[in-house]
């Protein structure tokens, strides 16, 4: 990659890396000045970061910068599995999948809250998914990766239903079964299911593809 594209690709995680890094406090801001809740520190911390959206963000926000701190230091490996990023683009995708198409119409947002809700739903997923596409190393994937993807989804579904059982609280209102039939829990997991899986197919098959793509572009060496 030319020093140009690598600035350029820079600047863009600088970019949405704050975006998101904001959009998270504004959230916790929020909780505790009585927006949604007047909630104490360390209860408004646990209610933003229970839900998978916030979850999802701060993941990436984590990586990017992660990724901007790294660049250009060589020497030794990496300690992150290699298709680390495909799992975080799994997770953020699902947040805006999940958001748009079940949830938008739940309920209503406005002022300060309308941009956070915006930019944690659509703003981040697209700028990941597209920083994702553009900066990946192609070939890398396999097809038992989305195994290994599927574990943190499954766990934070799990715990979510036993902490709403136990305390109350659920994370989402399609997971509580106190008020949601027995159908409709298992027609929201059907449609949420099929909705990793086909973000994780997608995502290995555009790793592997795009690879086999760039291969198929290289000039020929006669022997």
């Amino acid at each position: 990659m030319s020093d140009r594209k690598e600035s350029l690709i820079q600047a863009f995680r600088w970019v949405y890396g704050l975006l998101g890094a904001s959009a998270l406090l504004a959230s916790y801001i929020f909780m505790m000045n009585g927006v949604h809740h007047d909630y104490d520190p360390l209860t408004a911390a646990g209610s933003v970061l229970r839900l998978f959206t916030n979850q999802s963000n701060l993941l990436v926000v984590v990586w990017t910068f992660y990724a901007i701190i790294k660049k250009g230091k060589t020497g030794g490996h990496s300690l992150l599995p290699v298709s680390l990023r495909g799992a975080l683009g799994l997770y953020i995708g699902i947040t805006f999948l999940i958001y748009h198409f079940f949830l938008r119409g739940a309920y209503s947002v406005s002022g300060p809250n309308l941009v956070v809700n915006t930019t944690t739903h659509y703003v981040i997923p697209f700028a990941y998914l597209l920083d994702w596409l553009l900066t990946e190393t192609r070939g890398i994937y396999r097809w038992k990766h989305i195994g290994y993807w599927m574990i943190y989804p499954t766990v934070y579904v799990s715990v979510g239903i036993i902490a709403g059982v136990v305390g109350g609280h659920f994370p989402y209102a399609f997971l509580n079964w106190h008020q949601q039939s027995m159908r409709d829990i298992m027609m929201y997991g059907g449609a949420a299911l099929m909705g990793f899986l086909a973000i994780s197919a997608g995502l290995v098959y555009l790793n592997i593809k795009l690879n086999h793509f760039g291969e198929s572009m290289r000039p020929k060496t006669f022997q």
